[in-house]
This record gives structure tokens, sequence and C-alpha cells, in this order.
């Protein structure tokens, strides 16, 4: 098949979890484990090493991505892919 691929379904909820790691829940009823340390030491995301910051993650763009008042973001399709089933 050839063309655009599907974009991501929406996020719907994102929740903060230990260690860096997000519980992404999308408007499919999925759930996703998406864990950031690896974005941690790169450009905006450095600034989400401070934990209460982390925290303070909320869907963005009408669940189009997910979102930190820092301006750190990652989109739904990155959320979608680099998250494990939970």
């Amino acid at each position: 098949m050839y063309g655009p691929r599907p974009l991501a379904p929406r996020v719907e909820r994102v929740e903060p979890l230990a260690e860096y790691a997000l519980r992404v829940t999308f408007v499919t009823g999925e759930v996703r484990r998406v864990e950031c340390r690896p974005f941690l030491e790169k450009g905006v995301f450095r600034r989400l090493k401070d934990e209460d910051e982390f925290r303070r993650v909320e869907p963005i763009n009408g669940g189009g991505g997910i979102g930190w008042a820092s301006g750190a973001d990652l989109s739904r399709d990155t959320a979608y892919s680099v998250g494990k089933p939970a």
C-alpha cells in the first residue's frame, strides 16, 4: 500500500508515572506506556528532569499530542509508536 500512513488515534488522557514514564489513553481505548527517559537529554525536554514539571503533562491540540508548560511536546504519532501496550 502506498501513500501516507494513517495518523495514530487522538490522545484522550495522559497520566505521569514514576521513573519518567507516561500512561497514555487514546480515544480508541488503547493504553500505552511511554518511557520518556530517552528524551530527557534533548533540547527542551531537559526541563522535564524536574519531576514537578514532568507531572504537569496534559493532552494538547484536541488530543493531537501531549505537552508540558515548559514547551516540550510529543505528537500522538510519537506517543503511539514508542509506547508499549499497557
